[in-house]
């Protein structure tokens, strides 16, 4: 089967490795993926099953019949608007995905949460992109909810993240050190943020003696990499090393099962710290990971970026375990539903 294949391009950790798991569980199917910069992205140049399309969305809305069997989109936050530009392309996209649709093409999108919306039209423009599709699946219960309210008649399924579900084996050795998950956002920066995760590492350093190594989830010199350069020009020595996304992620991995606890504000660093039985103390700067770490029964302290600069220093490294084992397995719904509808489109029975 062809699949054209819609995600986020940004040399993000957790889309990045999303896009993996996908095209690992699927051998068989040839993804070909939309890409703006039209060259395939260094970090998938192992993956046997995925090559470039050279269509955009918007251009394949203009054939007909559409050239795939299948319109896959796959991603976390592909439906939080908050802003009047976002609102503006998600307008444009659900009416490409509209086309394609008639155009005899199948539509999925696999993996999303959905919201927050700074206005209701932002409500009304992503139910219509929903309400294409013939499979979606949510990692939280609150877009599940969005879904069988504004999008009744597409079939929805909910499961924990997709990550959970990676193959990854807790560390049973000495754990040393801390990680930080570093956030940046373009053009903007939260008060205080800096100097309170320097605030922490230096107290880490002086509880412990160990030094703190910073993760950049996201591999933008805006964002992440500044986050962690900033906060490196203050904390100084007690930083051991900054580790940037690249690649298959296994660096990052590493780094937090070998860690004895993770500050987590990116979404996927909370995820792979779960994941990797790592303590962590989520700094939530969205509520998707409010959701879903409540829907998962993580029951610990999380602190709010907004207000981090509230935070007691001392709070933010008394970090709590959290292993949800039956998290892990449910995690693989999303790929296992995907195939489920693969199937019935091969057996015409779709």
């Amino acid at each position: 089967m062809k699949i054209f294949l819609s995600a986020f391009l940004n040399n993000n950790f957790g889309d990045d490795l999303m896009i993996r798991l996908l095209c690992r569980s699927f051998p068989e199917h040839i993804f070909e993926l939309e890409n703006p910069a039209k060259d395939l992205l260094p970090q998938f140049s192992d993956i046997e099953n995925l090559r470039l399309s050279p269509y955009s969305t918007k251009q394949m809305s203009r054939v007909n019949p559409c050239p795939y069997d299948l319109f896959l989109k796959i991603g976390g936050s592909i439906f939080i608007i908050m802003r009047r530009g976002s609102l503006k392309r998600r307008f444009f996209e659900w009416k490409s995905v509209e086309r394609i649709r008639k155009n005899g093409c199948r539509i999925a999108t696999i993996g999303c949460n959905t919201g927050p919306f700074y206005l209701k039209a932002a409500e009304w423009v992503a139910s219509g992109e929903l309400r294409q599709n013939d499979l979606v699946t949510v990692r939280d219960k609150k877009s599940l909810s969005f879904l069988q309210k504004h999008a009744k008649k597409v079939h929805c399924e909910y499961y924990p993240d997709m990550l959970l579900s990676l193959g990854i084996k807790p560390f049973t050795g000495q754990r040393r050190g801390m990680c930080v998950s570093t956030f940046g956002m373009k053009g903007k920066e939260t008060p205080g943020y800096f100097e309170k995760m320097a605030e922490a590492i230096q107290l880490f350093y002086d509880k412990t003696g160990e030094k703190t190594t910073l993760l950049c989830f996201e591999n933008d010199e805006e964002t992440d990499i500044h986050a962690a350069k900033r906060i490196k020009e203050i904390a100084g020595d007690c930083i051991d090393k900054t580790i940037i996304h690249k690649g298959d992620g296994s660096d990052i991995i590493e780094a937090v099962s070998r860690s004895r606890l993770i500050i987590s504000a990116r979404f996927h660093s909370a995820i792979i710290a779960v994941r990797c039985n790592t303590p962590l103390v989520p700094v939530v700067y969205s509520d998707k990971t409010e959701n879903a770490l409540s829907d998962y029964g993580y029951r610990g302290a999380r602190y709010r970026m907004d207000r981090i600069e509230e935070t007691p220093a001392h709070r933010l490294i008394a970090a709590e375990g959290f292993y949800p084992e039956e998290c892990f397995e449910q995690a693989k719904g999303h790929l296992e539903a995907l195939g489920r509808l693969i199937d019935s489109m091969e057996n015409g029975t779709a």
